[in-house]
Formats: C-alpha cells, structure tokens, sequence
C-alpha cells in the first residue's frame, strides 16, 4: 500500500487534554503508516498544502483561503466528530472534496454511558447527597429505582441503541422514535417496547418518565424540545440532552426547571458553547451539568482515529471512503 501526503489542520487555540489525546493518536496510528505534516497557522498558507492528498481537520472556524489552498491538491476532507454540522458541506463539494466523518458508532456507546449516569445521579438525587453529607446528614435523601420507569429514546441511532441496551438491564420500559421504521429483529435485540416514527414524539413525551436526546442537529431539529413539549412532559420527568445544546429551548427549560413543572435535565450541551458561567442552569439544584464531555473518552478518540486511518487506507488503494457526509 502506497504512503499517503495527509495534513492535519490542529486547533489554534490551547489544547486541552482531548486534543493532545487526538493528535497523539493520529501520530501513533496514520503517522507511522503514511507521510504526516501539521498545518502552521503562522506559516503561509498555500504552499503548505502543495503535494498534501488528505486532510484531517481538528481545527475550527477556518477561512476560505485554507480551504481554497487544500482544494487545489487535496481530494478528501477528513473529520473526527459525529456531526458535520459546523461544515458547510455543499460548498466543500463544490470545491471537489469528498468528506468523511465518524459517525455516531464510534461515540454511542461514551454517550449512552454519560446519558445513564445523568439518569442515575438526578434520580438517585446526587447533589441533595452532597449537601446531606456537608450537614453531617446521613440516611437521606430517598432516592428512586430505575425498574419499572418509562425511557423515551428520541433518535435511535448509535448512542440512542447502545442507552436502550443499558436501560433494559435496569429493568426500565423503553420508547423510542426515529425518522426511520425499524425491523421487529433490531427492536427485540434492544428490548424496545414502543417504537414509532417522529410524529409518535409527543406520544413518547407524554409518557416517558426520562425523555433523552439522540438526534443531530439540523434545522428541523432546533429547538425540538420547546415550551410546548416541555409542558407535555410529567412533573416528575427529566430531560437529558447529550447530543447538541440547540436542540433544546433553553430559556424555556429554565422555567421549566425553575416552576418544577419538570423534575430535573441532565445536560452535557449547550448553546451556545461555552455557555455562560452565570445561566441559571448552574444555580438550579434539580440539573446535572458536564461540559459536553460525554463521548469524550480515550475509548471514542481510539475508535474514531482507527476510522480516520482505514480512510486513509481506502484512498491509498483508489477505494471510496466510508463514512461520508
């Protein structure tokens, strides 16, 4: 197999710990096996991509003269992350880039393990724990089983598949919606008890106990939940969101949260990102909050590499990448 010239467009700005974790393993994986260069930010631009074949783009906000100079030699776009939304696809199929993405099976099984743990800590009510203990206060608060709770799945995609399998072993009853049908096979294997298309999304709201979010975000999605959807659900439900912030109406889930018309959310997205320090969203003692870390774990960034390098692979031997947007 040939040696590939690929570029890779790292973030400029600080690195955190995920980005020294993606970059080490794109040189212990794709950098032993093809012929890998970093992108300069200080250095000029068009002469840096001459000859590159593949880019692999970390980076954010990138301006035209990149993509116009990446565009002269390079013919495949390569993007570690389930959405391609900060990616104006159609002008990078204009400019003759094929661009590749990891989608949701590299990252579900991080995201539906952060979703559950959300679940267990407002219903097992984690922060009264704390202060309890603070207090010197032991035996209190009482918290909720997850057996015999309704799950409301929207999207059930990769992650929305892998909470479903979780969820049954805790004994909970699961409803799901997509935009798809799904085979009788699939909805046995997860243990899905109601299934429907997304016009049964009020049905699953409704009734759902927990309502958890496993969609991408796109116009039609916005602000998915609203005021009107917050206020079908009971008053002891909890919304959890690991997908994308601009999913949820979160001015209208601060009321929410704030007149108890809902119980608790769980949430490790925002919008926008970062959000601001002094939201309410912080200050209310019925929301667990993380700082969208939910498929950021050494599992996801291993998995999503390993993708990343059999598409540099597929190119080298003339073959069509997997994974395209």
């Amino acid at each position: 197999m040939k040696r590939v010239k690929v570029i890779l467009i790292q973030k400029n700005t600080p690195f955190i710990e995920w980005d020294i974790g993606l970059h080490n393993e794109i040189e212990s994986t794709i950098g032993k096996a093809h012929d890998l260069t970093l992108f300069d930010y200080n250095k000029p631009v068009a002469e840096q991509f001459s000859g590159q074949e593949v880019v692999i783009n970390l980076g954010k906000n990138l301006n035209d003269e990149i993509f116009d100079s990446a565009a002269r030699h390079a013919s495949l776009w390569l993007v570690p992350s389930v959405g391609l939304d900060s990616i104006d696809l159609d002008a990078m199929h204009r400019r003759g880039f094929k661009v590749a993405h990891t989608p949701g099976i590299f990252s579900g099984a991080s995201l539906a393990e952060c979703a559950l743990l959300m679940i267990l800590m407002i219903t097992r009510r984690f922060e009264e724990t704390q202060t309890a203990l603070a207090n010197q206060k032991m035996w209190d608060p009482v918290g909720d089983d997850l057996g015999g709770m309704t799950l409301g799945i929207i999207g059930f995609g990769a992650s929305g598949r892998e909470l479903a399998r979780r969820a049954k072993a805790c004994d909970m009853r699961i409803m799901a919606v997509d935009l798809m049908p799904v085979d009788q096979e699939t909805l046995d294997h997860y243990g899905i008890d109601f299934y429907g298309t997304t016009e049964k999304t009020d049905e699953l709201i409704t009734q759902a106990d927990i309502v958890s979010l496993h969609v991408p975000l796109l116009p039609e999605t916005s602000k998915l939940i609203d005021a009107r959807r917050l206020g079908l659900m009971k008053q002891s439900a909890i919304l959890i969101n690991v997908a994308r912030g601009g999913l949820v109406d979160e001015p209208a889930l601060i009321e929410a949260l704030k007149s108890k018309s809902i119980a608790g959310a769980g949430l490790d997205v925002f919008d926008p990102e970062p959000p601001d320090p002094n939201s309410p969203l912080f200050k209310l003692p019925n929301v667990i909050t993380t700082p969208h870390i939910a498929g950021v774990t050494v599992g996801t960034y291993k998995r999503r590499i390993a993708a990343l390098k059999e598409n540099v692979d597929r190119f080298a031997e003339g073959l069509e990448p997997l994974y395209q947007g």
